[in-house]
């Protein structure tokens, strides 16, 4: 029975009963989820063939030194898939010394770099990974890309420079790494941190990263697997979504083709996004759409005073890259340093994924003030007047919490540089951290208040991000008013607006401020599901940027001050709720 005639039964029975539920999620009783007729789960005795170094189809574990070191239980994950290479070569997060030389670096970051990117993911308390596949991806990009779904296609190269044919695809290969992990580790505990599981594709390593998304999240589904085992962000750098029409079999779903990597991406980022997975996206290809041997159909090039004028219009390949950036924040990523890189380095399109590695220890712009917590914040449009390091108005990168990326799915950015009212183009010429980068959010569709309302399983005040943590059709009531002229933190009761909003399938609610109430503050509650459900009493501190990825909702609701009186003066603010189930 398909889904439109269950939910008009359910109608119906509600109608007939006079009960009125809003959604299954909210019940007091567990629900058993559906279990996904589509996929075939065959990860099981994967082992290493012959002949290929002795780490591959293995996640390394590394240290902040760039050595290996033990998965730690109760830790953030972030797990590296990376591009094309040569077996002879180790992927790492070491930025090369022969590549990055001191005259490509910053002058601010010549005596301060830490090469080995791990370090900064290690200070901000993750298990860093590498995912080893490198006899595999000796390989062109487009044969790599159908090893991720076929074992038809699934060679590799021997260290004796031989080839062989395994008989698992790498989306396998990797589930089986992954889940001998989990078997061994505590994952249900309690944790200081929030528990995230990352994921960062580079090049044809992000077809792998969704691919192996979607696998755990079937297998989540399935009840194969934890919910805080499946990646809640996944980082897609340079993705290889060629356009290429490809009739790939995916071994584990059944009668299924990919169709094109465009196309099939497309449809795994809109499906894992509207469950709760979080995407962001970096491009730094001008010319990527006309990258694939035939140009995306349904772009058009044209010249305007010599100059090309590339415009996306809702067909062909162009309506699918378009729709990908509705669920994805997107970072148009713009350099001229890596023209200095050695040839033989510009092969692994690395560029973009060094400059993220590096940039989860925060802004290097030394301009930026230090926030309490150790870092310079990436700011949005961070010279213009109304942002600070306490704003809520953050650029996109390694370094951006994950919850503020959920809050800007489908804005767009792109690197700038701003002199009064003129914003030119920005080129990073020298490798560093600050990208300068500005969005495309307008006070009209972009002011708004957001969050995420949980059931907070692992007893910590961090938002939980687990897809068995999310409550949908929790509803939110919402007073708006000016400031209290007797009492600047309250709100002026003879001029109070009332609103609702529900939060979505993944637990996440906005509320978009009506243009006749900027600058107004909003008292944000939360109505609990059941009797069964409580508030936490603990809320974030008062400051702005605090309250990203805390609990920040209690039982008499909370206050936030909205700012918004120009196009760039106003900045979103982000209130999360976190209840305890009896």
């Amino acid at each position: 029975m398909n889904i439109r005639k269950i939910l008009a039964i359910l109608l119906v029975l509600t109608l007939i009963t006079g009960l009125v539920t809003v959604t299954v999620a909210c019940n007091d009783d567990d629900v058993t989820p559906e279990q996904p007729q589509d996929y075939k789960f065959n990860y099981e005795g994967i082992t290493q063939p012959a002949g290929i170094n002795d780490y591959e189809l293995k996640i390394e574990w590394i240290d902040a030194e760039g050595k290996e070191t033990t998965f730690k239980n109760q830790k953030p994950v972030v797990i590296l898939f990376a591009g094309i290479t040569e077996n002879t070569r180790k992927e790492s997060y070491t930025l090369p010394e022969n590549v990055y030389v001191r005259d490509i670096l910053s002058s601010s970051i010549k005596d301060t770099l830490d090469r080995n990117t791990s370090s900064y993911w290690i200070k901000a308390g993750y298990n860093v990974g590498v995912f080893h596949y490198e006899s595999f991806a000796d390989d062109t990009l487009d044969n790599v890309s159908k090893k991720i779904y076929s074992k038809a296609f699934n060679t590799y190269k021997t260290l004796a420079n031989e080839v062989g044919t395994a008989n698992f695809n790498l989306t396998e290969a990797f589930v089986s790494a992954w889940k001998s992990v989990v078997d061994v580790a505590d994952l249900s505990g309690n944790n200081i941190n929030m528990f995230e599981v990352r994921f960062i594709g580079n090049s044809v390593g992000a077809n792998l990263a969704l691919s192996a998304s979607d696998y755990l999240y079937e297998m989540y589904v399935a009840g194969k697997i934890a919910g805080n085992a499946v990646p809640n962000r996944v980082s897609i750098i340079n993705p290889y979504f060629s356009n290429m029409g490809d009739a790939t079999t995916v071994d584990y779903r059944t009668e299924k083709t990919i169709g094109s990597a465009l196309s099939y991406n497309n449809q795994l980022i809109e499906k894992l996004a509207k469950k709760g997975m979080i995407f962001d996206m970096y491009e730094s290809d001008e010319d990527f759409y006309d990258s694939y041997g035939d140009r995306y159909t349904g772009v058009v090039v044209s010249g305007n005073e010599g100059e090309t004028v590339v415009n996306f219009t809702d067909t062909g390949d162009s309506a699918l890259y378009l729709n990908i950036k509705k669920y994805v924040a997107y970072v148009n990523f713009t350099e001229t340093f890596s023209q200095e890189f050695p040839e033989s380095y510009k092969r692994y399109d690395r560029v973009v994924l060094d400059w993220y590695l590096y940039s989860m220890g925060g802004s290097d712009n030394l301009s930026v003030s230090v926030r309490d917590d150790g870092y310079r914040a990436h700011l949005d449009n961070y010279s213009h007047s109304s942002v600070s390091y306490t704003s809520l108005k953050y650029a996109v990168t390694a370094w951006t919490p994950t919850v503020y990326l959920r809050a800007v799915r489908g804005v767009e950015y792109k690197m700038v540089t701003i002199s009064g009212s003129t914003v030119k183009p920005y080129y990073m010429s020298i490798f560093q951290s600050e990208t300068n980068q500005k969005s495309n959010m307008n006070i009209l569709s972009d002011y708004f208040l957001c969050g995420y309302v949980y059931n907070a399983i692992d007893d910590t005040d961090f938002v939980n991000l687990r897809y068995d943590a999310r409550l949908s059709g929790v509803k939110v009531n919402l007073s708006v008013a000016p400031t209290d002229p007797s009492n600047s933190n309250a709100l002026d009761s003879s001029k109070i607006k009332e609103y609702s909003v529900y939060t979505e399938e993944d637990g996440f609610y906005r509320f978009n401020m009506p243009e006749n109430t900027y600058g107004y503050k909003v008292d944000v509650a939360v109505v609990t599901p059941s009797k069964n459900y409580s508030y936490r009493t603990n809320s974030a501190s008062s400051g702005t940027w605090q309250n990203v990825t805390t609990n920040s909702i209690v039982a008499n609701g909370n206050i936030a001050t909205m700012s918004g009186t120009a196009e760039n003066n106003f900045y979103l603010i982000i209130r999360n709720c976190g209840l305890n189930k009896a």
